[in-house]
């Protein structure tokens, strides 16, 4: 019989009862390329021995709530968790997209995936410790729960995708949408606040056709279907409103055949303010059942 005490533990909001001296848990800055860019990056490392489900988070567009009040659960359950800073959204060196963002989570995979192999280090001189077959991406929003299953879509290393409140790209194909009064004030509003560092409409007219069918999970439904994917919306999401954005989204994932797919709708807004020990709690669980993380 395998006697396992601490089955139960909610990681959520219990601290781990045993440290592991040899191989403790671990936070530290670090980096990757992209197209020989540097990208800053920084890890979570789960304590054990034992190789280790890793989840990349990508940020949403704003730079803003990255979701990580989620990374001490899922490094308290097991899961490492690495994030960066996109080429472009905060340095000033080159324009940030939606493509860019995509790419630097393309590196990032391949970063962790070959971690242990090139004799990467944590700073107590131990290995990353990270199963190829068991990395996934994670996020909010359009910039992140949008990337990160666009990734998943097209990067045969992303075994799984959690995206919270992502936005339905086909909704704004043909950017008539930016032209509406309501739209455009408000987008307006968030360039004058980020000074000009977010600039939606500048950033959605520069996409080719090509660009929304990668993005676009709609788009992308026949090749995510073969994932395993969990997607989280917003009951009051007034931002991605789930009859626009996660209902079309479900609907077609289901209807390209994605058995691995999980949906569910928290009874809180676009950034899950109500709803984080919740969210941690759907993330943590959906994770152990899929994948013994």
């Amino acid at each position: 019989m395998n006697y396992q005490p601490l089955i139960d533990v909610d990681n959520v909001i219990a601290d781990p009862s045993v440290l592991d001296p040899e191989y403790p848990p671990e936070h530290f800055v670090t980096h990757f390329r992209t197209n020989g860019e540097v990208v800053h990056a920084s890890l979570w490392i789960a304590q054990g021995k034992q190789p280790k489900g890793t989840l990349v988070l990508a940020p949403q567009m704003y730079g803003g709530d990255r979701l990580e009040s989620l990374i001490i659960p899922l490094m308290n359950s097991g899961t490492s968790v690495l994030t960066f800073q996109p080429r472009g959204m905060w340095d000033g060196n080159g324009q940030h997209t939606l493509i860019s963002a995509m790419e630097d989570v393309n590196s990032a995979v391949e970063f962790l995936r070959t971690a242990d192999e090139r004799g990467q280090r944590t700073p107590s001189g131990a290995g990353y410790r990270v199963d190829p077959s068991k990395i996934g991406v994670f996020g909010l929003s359009g910039g992140g729960g949008g990337v990160a299953m666009a990734s998943c879509a097209e990067n045969d290393d992303v075994a799984f995708a959690i995206a919270m409140a992502p936005q339905n790209l086909e909704l704004i194909r043909d950017l008539a949408w930016l032209d509406q009064p309501e739209n455009s004030a408000s987008m307006a509003e968030v360039t004058a606040e980020t000074a000009g560092r977010v600039d939606i409409p500048k950033l959605l007219r520069g996409m080719r056709e090509e660009d929304f069918d990668r993005l676009s999970i709609i788009a992308q439904a026949p090749r995510l279907a073969r994932k395993k994917m969990l997607l989280v919306g917003a009951a009051h999401d007034a931002g991605t409103p789930v009859e626009y954005h996660h209902v079309p989204i479900a609907k077609a994932l289901q209807a390209a055949g994605a058995a691995g797919l999980t949906e569910v709708i928290l009874d809180t807004d676009h950034l899950f303010l109500t709803k984080r020990v919740a969210l941690a709690r759907l993330v943590v669980s959906w994770l152990r059942a899929e994948f013994d993380l």
